[in-house]
């Protein structure tokens, strides 16, 4: 079985819900998961995901979320803590 990034869409603020783009082994390669999705001030859709690596990697669509660019990787910007900060 193939990891899938299934998008849910509602388009009455939440009222009703339906799944809209499905990416699968085929549309998206890298086999994201754990997505998250914002619309933007332009009315474009951004996909965020984390791929099997553990990268992040990401899609736009221009008509709602009907159907996204392909997923290309994108550039974490490194985390810069406090010296008196540890992560564990």
């Amino acid at each position: 079985m193939h990891p899938l990034v299934l998008e849910y869409c509602s388009d009455d603020h939440g009222d009703t819900w339906h799944i809209g783009f499905v990416f699968n082994h085929t549309t998206d390669p890298s086999w994201g998961n754990e997505c998250q999705a914002a619309e933007l001030q332009n009315n474009t859709v951004l996909l965020n995901a984390r791929d099997l690596t553990f990268s992040r990697e990401q899609a736009y669509s221009s008509n709602g979320g009907l159907s996204f660019t392909s997923m290309k990787p994108v550039r974490i910007l490194s985390l810069r803590v406090a010296p008196h900060m540890h992560i564990r």
